[in-house]
């Protein structure tokens, strides 16, 4: 607001200044007392402007020392104007006042969304298209089997019965951020919110838990500023609620993706288990079976060869995800889970987590798998990232060139056929052939 009013006032001022300017031409300054007394009507003019603009801050200093130099050449002009044989007044003293009053302006103060437009992080353009959403039993009793027998864990049926039936869902194209959120963008966030907004300043509801609400916490508040110890700046944010993931993408331009677009980031062209494939890795993914030993996640990108098919890091294990769709168990079996763009419940209690984390094991890291959480907590094993929507490009259509007329001669007859013009082609992007699925058929013991 302080800056629009004080574009007007320079607005106006120039106005007057350019009045002044007519009216001290060298013929009137010649031309007798009349003359005399419509130029210093003029600069009277614009010292009251003067004035007034000197009352608000950012002015009152330039406008001091410009209106000392006014007065100076008010003073010049009356003893000058009344002889016909004086030089005139220069005209160009009112105008370098103007210009320097205008360049001396405040610069204006960046706004939030200035501030935070460039925080995210690089996106991958996800593929629009037709997929088969979720897992069958027969998945499920393989994974528990592999988790029970293979990896010492508690896993059970009833823990992924929520991830069926398959279903198809189609998406539409969007771009996903590469890697999560670390805790140096996040912590941009708070600090321009400014000091206490953790605690409501996500609409309303808390954006992420401290040391001073949560002792396991990285994040903490010092000399008016939210911080973590540099060394784990560029790992994941994590104790951050779902309101504070929310408000964080909506923030910067972007928005959390519904459960439907992260399953197609994660599962690829081939609909597969992990983001890399059908079968575990651990040198792919940060869970309790993963090639270090260290508590907690990995920096972002830590691990590049468990990426999807389409670039995106992280999606299985390091720390599991918000998404936008409240959670129902039951959901799948609904015909509300199929068909274009899918968004989940109306409502719930809780929010859908995927991707698995560092402290749980391989079967909770399935691109296929569902987990829920309260949105209003934070926790060590949650973190997010952003989508943002991509307008959809024309298709590129390649020239049509005709063909020549081309004559031959068989015996008596001459046939001339013209050959027509083929049609334009819309050039469509080969992909490579989706990896083969290998459908397991171990059975839990």
């Amino acid at each position: 607001m302080r800056t629009k009013r004080h574009i007007f006032y320079a607005a106006l001022f120039m106005s007057i200044v350019v009045g002044g300017l007519l009216a001290l031409t060298p013929t009137a300054a010649q031309s007798g007392p009349d003359s005399f007394a419509t130029a210093q009507a003029a600069v009277q003019q614009l010292f009251t402007a003067t004035a007034q603009a000197s009352a608000y801050s950012t002015f009152s200093l330039t406008v001091d020392v410009m209106f000392q130099q006014a007065q100076t050449a008010t003073a010049q002009a009356q003893r000058l104007a009344p002889s016909p044989t004086r030089a005139p007044t220069n005209p160009m003293t009112m105008t370098s006042f103007a210009q320097t009053l205008l360049t001396n302006t405040a610069t204006p103060i960046p706004s939030q969304a200035d501030l935070l437009a460039n925080l995210g992080g690089e996106v991958m353009r996800v593929d629009g298209g037709t997929f088969q959403m979720g897992t069958t039993p027969q998945e499920v009793a393989s994974a528990v089997n592999e988790c029970v027998n293979g990896q010492g864990g508690n896993c059970q049926i009833a823990f992924g019965e929520d991830s069926a039936p398959p279903h198809p869902v189609t998406v539409s194209g969007f771009a996903m951020e590469r890697t999560e959120v670390t805790y140096n963008q996040y912590l941009y966030f708070l600090n321009i919110l400014g000091a206490g907004s953790h605690l409501n300043g996500c609409d309303g509801q808390r954006c992420v838990e401290t040391r001073a609400e949560n002792a396991n916490s990285n994040i903490f508040l010092e000399g008016g500023q939210y911080q973590v110890v540099p060394v784990i700046g560029n790992f994941p944010v994590a104790n951050v609620s779902w309101y504070g993931a929310d408000a964080y993408c909506r923030a910067i331009g972007r928005r959390l993706p519904t459960e439907a677009e992260w399953e197609r980031a994660a599962r690829g062209y081939g609909d597969t288990i992990y983001p890399w494939g059908n079968d575990w890795n651990p040198g792919f993914a940060k869970t309790s079976i993963s090639p270090t030993d260290e508590v907690g996640p990995l920096a972002v990108g830590s691990l590049p060869g468990g990426g999807s098919a389409y670039g995106i890091l992280d999606m299985a294990g390091n720390v599991a995800e918000w998404v936008s769709d409240w959670y129902d168990a039951a959901y799948y079996s609904n015909s509300a889970a199929s068909g274009l763009d899918p968004k989940g419940p109306p409502a719930g209690e809780e929010k859908v987590v995927r991707g698995g984390s560092w402290d749980a094991k391989p079967f909770f890291a399935r691109s296929v798998h569902r987990q829920s959480a309260n949105p209003s907590g934070g926790y060590a094993w949650i973190g997010f990232r952003c989508v943002e929507d991509v307008i959809p490009q024309p298709p590129t259509e390649v020239p049509s060139t005709p063909l020549p007329t081309l004559t031959f001669n068989t015996n008596n007859l001459t046939p001339s056929p013209t050959w027509t013009t083929i049609p334009s082609a819309t050039i469509t992007p080969t992909l490579a052939p989706p990896p083969i699925r290998v459908t397991p058929t171990a059975t839990p013991t």
